[in-house]
């Protein structure tokens, strides 16, 4: 069993591994993947998601 940090961060990991070897990807489709793969509860869904479109409205603005 993992430790719950580990899960969202193995989550976080592996949608930025996704990310770089698909660019385009629909993010919204990458971090439904990463809640079944790694089995996010709810809360950490709603983190995943909000830290995707933090990251994505930083990249827009450089």
């Amino acid at each position: 069993m993992q430790a719950k940090g580990d899960k969202l961060k193995n989550a976080i990991t592996w949608v930025n591994e996704m990310r770089n070897l698909i660019p385009g990807e629909n993010i919204n489709k990458l971090t439904d993947e990463a809640n079944v793969k790694f089995d996010l509860n709810p809360k950490e869904s709603e983190f995943i998601i909000n830290f995707f479109k933090e990251q994505k409205k930083s990249e827009e603005q450089e």
